[in-house]
């Protein structure tokens, strides 16, 4: 897909869990050439990892140029979200309220 927005935007989010835990993630969404957001529901990509969400932006515009948003979330226990961290025993139940997160916000087309 070729480039159609010439810039991106992070923000940091918080994430509610099921459970009341709140996780961080970095939502990139595009921008215009003076860094101003522009409105509009598009496909989110999720990408949940335990290495840190500021991994994500040295890739995220690639996606988010061609209009996707970008989450790029720590798990639970990571960096900076709550709880502990236990490889794999969360993982399912927070994906799904994380996917249900996402499309409730304004800038989810509802497709993750």
């Amino acid at each position: 897909k070729p480039k159609i927005y010439c810039d991106v935007i992070y923000q940091e989010v918080n994430i509610p869990m099921h459970d009341g835990i709140i996780t961080k993630a970095i939502l990139a969404s595009p921008a215009d050439e003076h860094g101003n957001p522009i409105d509009g529901k598009r496909p989110t990509i999720l990408v949940r990892t335990p290495y840190g969400n500021k991994a994500g932006n040295r890739v995220g515009h690639l996606f988010v140029e061609r209009g996707y948003n970008l989450l790029y979330q720590d798990t639970r226990g990571r960096f900076d979200s709550g709880g502990e961290f236990f490889p794999v025993q969360d993982e399912r139940a927070d994906g799904k309220s994380t996917v249900l997160w996402i499309k409730e916000q304004s800038f989810s087309d509802g497709r993750v």
